[in-house]
């Protein structure tokens, strides 16, 4: 039997994560949905941003990360952000 590298089994746990960022946003998007604190919904909403993001840019093609975004800022009353990445999740869609 062949035993992997340090690299090749550590590479397993991180490439992973990248994947788990729209996930991550989810989360982070409703727990900012049930809390009543201010500070802590702030907080959590610009976790899900960052989230949201961190998809896109690791799969620029993929059409749910921009409609998570979309969704995202709608919520937050942010309407011409929310509409840029509406429209790119409907030109992206296959």
């Amino acid at each position: 039997m062949v035993s992997k590298s340090t690299d090749e089994r550590n590479k397993q746990f991180t490439e992973p994560c990248i994947s788990l960022s729209p996930i991550l946003g989810i989360g982070f998007s409703l727990q900012a949905a049930s809390t009543h604190l201010k500070h802590k919904k702030q907080k959590l909403i610009a976790s899900a941003l960052e989230s949201f993001h961190k998809a896109q840019q690791s799969d620029p093609n993929d059409h749910l990360s921009e409609y998570y975004l979309a969704l995202q800022y709608a919520q937050g009353s942010q309407i011409p952000e929310a509409m840029c990445h509406v429209k790119m999740a409907l030109n992206l869609r296959p």
